[in-house]
Protein backbone atom coordinates (compact mmCIF):
# COMPACT_ATOMS: atom_id res chain seq x y z
CA UNK A 1 0.00 0.00 0.00
CA UNK A 2 1.27 3.48 -0.86
CA UNK A 3 -0.05 6.79 0.44
CA UNK A 4 -1.03 9.35 -2.15
CA UNK A 5 -1.74 13.04 -1.93
CA UNK A 6 -5.28 13.82 -0.84
CA UNK A 7 -7.60 16.21 -2.61
CA UNK A 8 -11.17 17.23 -1.90
CA UNK A 9 -13.16 18.68 -4.77
CA UNK A 10 -16.35 19.76 -3.08
CA UNK A 11 -17.66 23.19 -2.20
CA UNK A 12 -16.83 24.15 1.37
CA UNK A 13 -19.41 26.04 3.40
CA UNK A 14 -17.95 28.37 5.96
CA UNK A 15 -17.88 27.11 9.52
CA UNK A 16 -15.30 27.01 12.25
CA UNK A 17 -13.40 23.77 12.78
CA UNK A 18 -11.51 24.04 16.06
CA UNK A 19 -8.89 21.33 16.53
CA UNK A 20 -8.73 19.93 20.04
CA UNK A 21 -5.48 18.02 20.33
CA UNK A 22 -5.13 15.01 22.57
CA UNK A 23 -5.37 16.03 26.21
CA UNK A 24 -3.65 13.32 28.19
CA UNK A 25 -6.12 13.13 31.07
CA UNK A 26 -9.21 12.95 28.85
CA UNK A 27 -8.06 10.66 26.08
CA UNK A 28 -5.96 8.35 28.19
CA UNK A 29 -9.12 7.82 30.25
CA UNK A 30 -11.16 7.18 27.12
CA UNK A 31 -8.74 4.60 25.78
CA UNK A 32 -8.27 2.89 29.15
CA UNK A 33 -12.05 2.55 29.34
CA UNK A 34 -12.18 0.96 25.91
CA UNK A 35 -9.37 -1.50 26.61
CA UNK A 36 -10.76 -2.47 29.99
CA UNK A 37 -14.16 -3.20 28.49
CA UNK A 38 -12.96 -4.94 25.34
CA UNK A 39 -12.84 -8.38 26.90
CA UNK A 40 -16.49 -8.83 27.69
CA UNK A 41 -20.01 -8.30 26.49
CA UNK A 42 -21.67 -8.58 23.17
CA UNK A 43 -23.22 -5.55 21.55
CA UNK A 44 -26.89 -5.14 22.32
CA UNK A 45 -29.56 -2.88 20.91
CA UNK A 46 -30.45 0.36 22.64
CA UNK A 47 -33.91 1.93 22.57
CA UNK A 48 -34.14 4.48 19.80
CA UNK A 49 -33.85 7.99 21.15
CA UNK A 50 -34.14 10.57 18.39
CA UNK A 51 -32.79 13.21 20.82
CA UNK A 52 -29.05 13.77 20.51
CA UNK A 53 -29.06 15.59 23.85
CA UNK A 54 -30.30 12.57 25.81
CA UNK A 55 -27.93 11.50 28.56
CA UNK A 56 -25.56 8.77 27.45
CA UNK A 57 -26.59 8.76 23.79
CA UNK A 58 -24.09 9.38 21.01
CA UNK A 59 -23.67 8.37 17.38
CA UNK A 60 -21.16 6.33 15.41
CA UNK A 61 -20.22 6.59 11.74
CA UNK A 62 -18.25 3.59 10.51
CA UNK A 63 -16.02 3.47 7.43
CA UNK A 64 -14.96 -0.12 8.10
CA UNK A 65 -16.73 -1.35 4.99
CA UNK A 66 -15.10 1.24 2.73
CA UNK A 67 -12.20 -0.20 0.75
CA UNK A 68 -10.56 2.89 -0.70
CA UNK A 69 -11.84 6.14 0.83
CA UNK A 70 -9.38 8.34 -1.03
CA UNK A 71 -10.06 7.47 -4.67
CA UNK A 72 -13.68 8.66 -4.70
CA UNK A 73 -14.92 10.10 -1.39
CA UNK A 74 -18.28 11.06 -2.88
CA UNK A 75 -18.94 7.41 -3.72
CA UNK A 76 -17.33 6.03 -0.57
CA UNK A 77 -19.60 8.11 1.66
CA UNK A 78 -22.54 6.02 0.40
CA UNK A 79 -20.95 2.92 1.97
CA UNK A 80 -20.72 4.37 5.46
CA UNK A 81 -22.66 2.66 8.23
CA UNK A 82 -24.38 4.41 11.12
CA UNK A 83 -25.18 3.47 14.70
CA UNK A 84 -26.89 4.84 17.76
CA UNK A 85 -24.75 4.12 20.79
CA UNK A 86 -24.97 4.44 24.55
CA UNK A 87 -22.45 5.36 27.21
CA UNK A 88 -22.85 1.86 28.64
CA UNK A 89 -21.07 0.57 25.52
CA UNK A 90 -23.95 -0.90 23.50
CA UNK A 91 -24.96 0.12 19.99
CA UNK A 92 -27.54 -0.60 17.28
CA UNK A 93 -27.64 0.18 13.54
CA UNK A 94 -29.65 3.08 12.17
CA UNK A 95 -30.11 4.59 8.72
CA UNK A 96 -28.28 7.61 7.42
CA UNK A 97 -31.55 9.56 7.45
CA UNK A 98 -32.08 8.64 11.11
CA UNK A 99 -28.62 9.95 11.92
CA UNK A 100 -29.22 13.24 10.12
CA UNK A 101 -32.45 13.73 12.02
CA UNK A 102 -30.85 12.86 15.35
CA UNK A 103 -27.93 15.29 15.04
CA UNK A 104 -29.90 18.11 13.42
CA UNK A 105 -29.82 21.47 15.15
CA UNK A 106 -27.25 24.05 16.13
CA UNK A 107 -25.27 22.26 18.84
CA UNK A 108 -21.53 21.94 18.23
CA UNK A 109 -20.58 18.50 16.94
CA UNK A 110 -17.61 16.73 18.51
CA UNK A 111 -16.15 14.13 16.13
CA UNK A 112 -14.02 11.54 17.95
CA UNK A 113 -11.49 9.57 15.88
CA UNK A 114 -9.91 6.64 17.71
CA UNK A 115 -6.41 5.24 17.35
CA UNK A 116 -4.90 2.01 16.05
CA UNK A 117 -5.69 -1.61 16.93
CA UNK A 118 -9.36 -1.08 17.75
CA UNK A 119 -12.26 -3.20 16.62
CA UNK A 120 -15.70 -1.63 16.29
CA UNK A 121 -16.68 -2.57 19.83
CA UNK A 122 -13.50 -0.98 21.20
CA UNK A 123 -14.11 2.14 19.11
CA UNK A 124 -17.64 2.45 20.50
CA UNK A 125 -16.42 2.00 24.05
CA UNK A 126 -13.68 4.58 23.64
CA UNK A 127 -16.29 7.07 22.41
CA UNK A 128 -18.54 6.08 25.32
CA UNK A 129 -15.73 6.80 27.77
CA UNK A 130 -15.18 10.20 26.16
CA UNK A 131 -18.94 10.83 26.33
CA UNK A 132 -18.94 10.27 30.07
CA UNK A 133 -16.04 12.69 30.49
CA UNK A 134 -17.67 15.35 28.31
CA UNK A 135 -20.96 15.06 30.16
CA UNK A 136 -19.13 15.91 33.38
CA UNK A 137 -17.39 18.85 31.71
CA UNK A 138 -20.52 20.07 29.90
CA UNK A 139 -23.44 19.24 32.24
CA UNK A 140 -26.07 20.85 30.01
CA UNK A 141 -24.90 18.59 27.13
CA UNK A 142 -24.81 21.43 24.64
CA UNK A 143 -22.97 19.29 22.14
CA UNK A 144 -23.42 16.20 19.96
CA UNK A 145 -20.83 13.41 19.99
CA UNK A 146 -20.12 11.43 16.83
CA UNK A 147 -17.54 8.66 16.89
CA UNK A 148 -15.74 8.04 13.59
CA UNK A 149 -14.84 4.34 13.45
CA UNK A 150 -12.23 3.47 10.84
CA UNK A 151 -10.73 0.02 10.04
CA UNK A 152 -8.02 -0.03 12.70
CA UNK A 153 -8.03 -3.81 13.26
CA UNK A 154 -4.63 -5.48 12.86
CA UNK A 155 -3.96 -5.97 9.15
CA UNK A 156 -0.62 -7.79 9.20
CA UNK A 157 1.70 -9.30 11.77
CA UNK A 158 4.45 -7.11 13.08
CA UNK A 159 3.92 -3.78 14.81
CA UNK A 160 6.11 -1.80 12.40
CA UNK A 161 4.47 -2.94 9.18
CA UNK A 162 0.98 -2.75 10.61
CA UNK A 163 1.64 0.76 11.89
CA UNK A 164 2.86 1.86 8.46
CA UNK A 165 -0.32 0.59 6.85
CA UNK A 166 -2.50 2.26 9.47
CA UNK A 167 -0.64 5.54 9.14
CA UNK A 168 -1.36 5.46 5.42
CA UNK A 169 -5.01 4.57 5.98
CA UNK A 170 -5.47 7.30 8.58
CA UNK A 171 -4.35 9.89 6.03
CA UNK A 172 -6.58 8.43 3.34
CA UNK A 173 -9.46 8.44 5.83
CA UNK A 174 -9.28 12.22 6.04
CA UNK A 175 -10.64 12.63 2.50
CA UNK A 176 -13.76 10.66 3.39
CA UNK A 177 -14.26 12.37 6.73
CA UNK A 178 -13.83 15.82 5.19
CA UNK A 179 -16.37 14.98 2.49
CA UNK A 180 -18.86 13.65 5.06
CA UNK A 181 -18.50 16.78 7.20
CA UNK A 182 -18.91 18.97 4.12
CA UNK A 183 -22.11 17.18 3.13
CA UNK A 184 -23.59 16.68 6.60
CA UNK A 185 -22.46 19.43 8.96
CA UNK A 186 -22.56 22.58 6.89
CA UNK A 187 -22.68 25.79 8.92
CA UNK A 188 -22.12 23.83 12.14
CA UNK A 189 -19.32 24.21 14.66
CA UNK A 190 -17.26 21.02 14.46
CA UNK A 191 -14.57 19.93 16.92
CA UNK A 192 -12.24 17.21 15.65
CA UNK A 193 -10.78 15.11 18.47
CA UNK A 194 -8.22 12.45 17.64
CA UNK A 195 -6.02 9.99 19.48
CA UNK A 196 -2.84 8.51 17.97
CA UNK A 197 -3.49 7.93 14.24
CA UNK A 198 -6.90 9.47 14.83
CA UNK A 199 -5.15 12.76 15.62
CA UNK A 200 -3.34 12.49 12.28
CA UNK A 201 -6.69 12.02 10.54
CA UNK A 202 -8.13 15.01 12.40
CA UNK A 203 -5.29 17.33 11.39
CA UNK A 204 -5.39 16.21 7.76
CA UNK A 205 -9.17 16.60 7.68
CA UNK A 206 -8.88 20.13 9.02
CA UNK A 207 -6.26 20.93 6.38
CA UNK A 208 -8.54 19.66 3.62
CA UNK A 209 -11.54 21.59 4.86
CA UNK A 210 -9.59 24.78 5.46
CA UNK A 211 -7.76 24.59 2.14
CA UNK A 212 -10.88 25.09 0.08
CA UNK A 213 -11.56 28.58 1.44
CA UNK A 214 -8.28 29.58 3.01
CA UNK A 215 -7.06 29.76 6.61
CA UNK A 216 -10.13 31.64 7.84
CA UNK A 217 -11.98 28.30 7.82
CA UNK A 218 -9.81 26.93 10.62
CA UNK A 219 -9.16 28.06 14.15
CA UNK A 220 -7.13 26.29 16.82
CA UNK A 221 -8.65 25.47 20.19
Amino acid sequence: MRCHGLTLRSRWWSFVVPILLTAVAVFAAANRGALAASGGGKACDCPASGDAGTAGIFWVVSSRGVGDPESNPADAVNRLRFYEAHAAGSWSPISGDDLLQAIAGEKPVVVWIHGNRMELRDAVRSAAALKRVLDRLVPDRRYVLVGWSWPADRMVRGVRQDSRLKSCRSLQEAALLAHWIDQTLRNRTVVLVGYSFGAQTALKTAALLGGAHGPEGISDA
